[in-house]
């Protein structure tokens, strides 16, 4: 998926976590999937979405 994007120009992050998996939307608390929501908030910030 990120190559897809970066070939179309797609902004793309990627963040690899040491446990978790897939489906967890917005991280489960004690966990490294908690971080997920201040990951989106910075790119949305970098790409001025948000203030």
């Amino acid at each position: 998926m990120q190559r897809a994007c970066e070939r179309v120009g797609v902004p793309v992050e990627r963040h690899t976590l040491a446990s978790g998996g897939h489906g967890f939307g917005m991280g489960r608390p004690g966990t490294p999937t908690a971080e997920w929501p201040t990951f989106y908030e910075a790119w949305l910030r970098d790409r001025q979405m948000i203030a």
